[in-house]
Order: C-alpha cells, then structure tokens, then sequence
C-alpha cells in the first residue's frame, strides 16, 4: 500500500478522536505509539525534571524558564550548575583581548569597524 494511501487512512481515522484517545486505542492493540507533545507539556514533564534532564532556572531576559542539561552522567564527576546563556557578544571583549591577546585600542577599533556587528555610527 502507498504512504499516501496509509496517511488517508490513518488520518480520516484520527480525524475526530483526541490524542489521548487515539493513543488508548493503540495501547488496547498494542501498537508502539508515542504521543507528540508541545512545549508546555515537554518542559513541564515531571519525570524529566526528576531525572535532572531538565532545571527549571530564572533567566535574566525571559523569566523562569526550564533549560535542557546533558543525559550524561558521569560517575565521580560534579554536574555543573545551571545557568542562563550569555547573551550575544557578552564576552567578545574577554576572549579577543585575554584569550587571543589583543590590546584594548585594537578591540576598540574593531568594533568602531563593525567586526562584531554592526559598525558604529560616524
């Protein structure tokens, strides 16, 4: 049978039932199924947070909001806090002249040049 054929299918089939009723139905047959959820649902998901996948952190710019830390874990090793991202360009300044070694004029001139956005107006 074509995609198309089994989608037609499938879809006038789901057209007038919930998700969940779809996903009761599936389970009553069992067929492997997963719900597809929205992000309300997947920051809010308890397992998640119990598990530490997800931390919910007070961001500087948009509130509280949950952020995403790695399924890695590994043994012995500390887990680094959360915290919010820097926003764009915050340590531009930081890296050009202590990592990289530039002079304070030269990062001035370059950022008057626009090398890290937009050129300053004059």
């Amino acid at each position: 049978m074509p995609i198309d054929e089994t989608d037609e299918i499938v879809s006038a089939w789901m057209r007038d039932l919930s998700r969940d009723e779809v996903c009761q139905a599936l389970q009553r047959h069992n067929v492997p199924h997963a719900p597809v959820r929205d992000v309300v649902e997947v920051t809010h998901d308890k397992h998640m947070h119990e598990r530490q996948f997800l931390q919910w952190i007070d961001h500087p710019q948009y509130g509280r909001v949950a952020i995403a830390d790695s399924p890695l874990r590994l043994h012995g090793a500390d887990r680094l806090p959360a915290v919010a991202s820097a926003r764009l360009g915050a340590d531009t300044q930081e890296v050009m002249t202590t990592m990289l070694g530039a002079s304070p004029e030269e990062f001035r001139q370059w950022t008057e040049a626009g090398a890290f956005g937009h050129a300053a107006p004059g």
